[in-house]
């Protein structure tokens, strides 16, 4: 992984720690078919977390919020910048801590699936559909993406393990 970009992230998520309505203990260790996935750091707060770089065009991002609104929307699209900045342009985001999200946070995500098929790149998410969003089911948003029930799914589809 690029120290540049890794030293561009870590200092984002790092402005969040005194950020109390949005910390969220995220342990540090994330668990995954038993395959540890390490994060920068032993204690990351945040509500944006690259979870794992699977290469150098593939990164796994964890949305760390409950609720993704128009108050993360354009922090949210400042740190994919960051990342697709640096030629990554292959995408996992994993939303199942999401409780909502609304339109502006969702735009930020359609807005990356398009930059990243203009690289030739993709973007997946991480969603289980039994969570039922308001706006993939009134939508139809479901239909633009490949969604993957869990991150586990996801390694196993695409190759990633």
């Amino acid at each position: 992984m690029n120290k540049m970009y890794m030293r561009s992230a870590r200092s984002y998520q790092t402005n969040y720690n005194n950020i109390e309505q949005r910390q969220l203990d995220t342990t540090g260790v994330t668990q995954v078919d038993g395959n540890k996935l390490n994060t920068w750091e032993s204690d990351i707060r945040g509500p944006f977390q690259v979870l794992e770089m699977k290469n150098e065009n593939c990164a796994i991002i964890r949305v760390n919020i409950q609720r993704a609104t128009l108050a993360e929307a354009l922090d949210f699209k400042k740190f994919l910048d960051v990342i697709l900045n640096e030629g990554v342009n292959n995408l996992i985001i994993d939303i199942n801590s999401c409780t909502f999200i609304d339109s502006t946070f969702f735009g930020v995500i359609v807005g990356t699936l398009k930059k990243t098929k203009i690289t030739n790149g993709s973007l997946y998410l991480v969603y289980n559909p039994e969570k039922q969003l308001p706006l993939f089911k009134d939508t139809g948003l479901a239909k633009i993406f490949t969604i993957y029930k869990d991150l586990e799914e996801a390694y196993t589809i695409l190759k990633l393990k």
